[in-house]
């Protein structure tokens, strides 16, 4: 079943038996009719339901929240946002409290956005590689919990931490209480975080870093040099 304004469907790249389908959505039409499009991708078996962001079309938080409010299990996030219009430590706390509502189910796509559009809004699109990986070292160091203190080449943070991530103590497989140095060890939900890549360049840096890759390819020969 084809949707407008959908794009292709999203896979995971994971196990044979374990494939994991996602859709993805542009918010240009009513928030209502996006959550109606979710709510069918959620009851037909879609894994990933993910929205885009532009800045000319509907906001991407507020419409996940609104899709969030109004599925039960379908996992839900940007597809993708990037770093030149937004702070990573805007976007780790929005997807921290996104994760909140949703009970759990907030995914994050970053990527380096479009060149056309963010030079539209008069932001230079600098060093895409460098400013992609940075930003999800410090996405993840901010869902974490962690206080982040880092000097890149783009970022700079000085004792940057997000107060509001929730943390659980961490226990064995039979229950017992994770202790280290006396203390009990507590870890944050984790949110996964996948990367809009194509390039190798990108590919290559991002493929340690990430849950997944988001892959804008329609030939099984894209597929098979990201892999590579």
């Amino acid at each position: 079943m084809i949707y407008p304004h959908s794009r292709t469907a999203r896979v995971r790249l994971v196990p044979a038996h374990m494939v994991l389908m996602g859709i993805e959505f542009i918010p240009d039409k009513p928030v209502s009719t996006i959550v109606d499009w979710s709510q069918l991708a959620e009851k037909v078996g879609f894994d990933h339901v993910w929205i885009t962001d532009h800045y000319n079309n509907r906001n991407l938080w507020c419409t996940l929240t609104a899709i969030a409010l109004n599925t039960s299990h379908v996992k839900i996030g940007p597809g993708v946002t990037n770093p030149y219009h937004a702070s990573p430590a805007l976007s780790a706390a929005a997807a921290v409290t996104l994760n909140e509502i949703s009970g759990g189910r907030a995914v994050v796509g970053m990527g380096a956005g479009d060149r056309v559009t963010l030079e539209t809004l008069g932001l230079e699109w600098r060093r895409p590689v460098t400013t992609v990986v940075e930003s999800i070292k410090c996405m993840r160091a901010l869902m974490n919990g962690e206080r982040l203190s880092m000097s890149g080449k783009v970022f700079t943070f000085r004792q940057a931490r997000l107060s509001m991530v929730p943390q659980t103590e961490l226990r064995d497989a039979d229950g017992t209480t994770v202790s280290r140095d006396g203390k009990s060890v507590k870890i944050a939900p984790y949110i996964p975080i996948y990367a809009g890549a194509q390039g190798p360049m990108m590919l290559r840096s991002v493929a340690p870093l990430v849950d997944g890759i988001l892959i804008n390819a329609s030939h099984p020969k894209d597929f098979e040099a990201a892999i590579r």
